[in-house]
């Protein structure tokens, strides 16, 4: 009887361990994630924009399917980039800025890539990619519609919109 008593108190002192890794893990999973959408949020900032709720969500997307955050960041600026430079229809002035987002946006993947957190692929991809969205030329248009019309599922709304300079100044001197 007393072997069964220990059997019975070593199972449950597992469970209860089980139990407290388990929570623990599910805590830093949230910590992660959370630390990862403000890294994107402050990146995108920095660059020129503010994301969308729909914009959170597909980040949240992108992270839960493997992406680190700062391909998430590569992913969502490659985006914001390509709605914008569409709303923007033949508006210089605002194509404008679409390029001068652009050249922040190239220089801060670039950075990441340098120190091995952007897989070389998807540098290589978003990075092109934003230079054709941002480039004013006769292409300009047809690469806009090849980046949303194959991200159809980023595309649904809004990813993130475009701040001013202000604000994108102040996310760079609060980091």
């Amino acid at each position: 009887m007393e072997v069964f008593l220990i059997i019975v108190g070593i199972v449950i002192i597992n469970f209860v361990f089980l139990f407290i890794a388990k929570k623990q893990k599910s805590n830093n999973i949230h910590a992660s994630t959370t630390d990862a959408l403000i890294f994107v949020e402050h990146a995108l900032n920095v660059s020129g924009y503010k994301l969308t709720p729909y914009g959170v969500s597909v980040s949240l997307l992108s992270l839960s399917n493997g992406f680190s955050k700062e391909e998430t960041f590569s992913h969502i600026a490659l985006m914001a980039l390509s709605q914008h430079a569409k709303v923007a229809g033949s508006d210089v002035i605002e194509l404008s800025k679409v390029s001068i987002r652009a050249m922040s946006i190239a220089e801060s993947l670039t950075k990441l890539f340098r120190k091995g957190l952007i897989r070389s692929e998807i540098y290589k991809n978003d990075l092109n990619a934003i230079m054709a969205v941002s480039t004013i030329n006769k292409n300009q248009e047809d690469w806009i519609s090849i980046v949303l019309e194959s991200n159809s599922t980023s595309n649904k709304d809004a990813i993130a919109l475009p701040i001013s300079a202000e604000d994108s100044l102040e996310a760079i001197n609060s980091h």
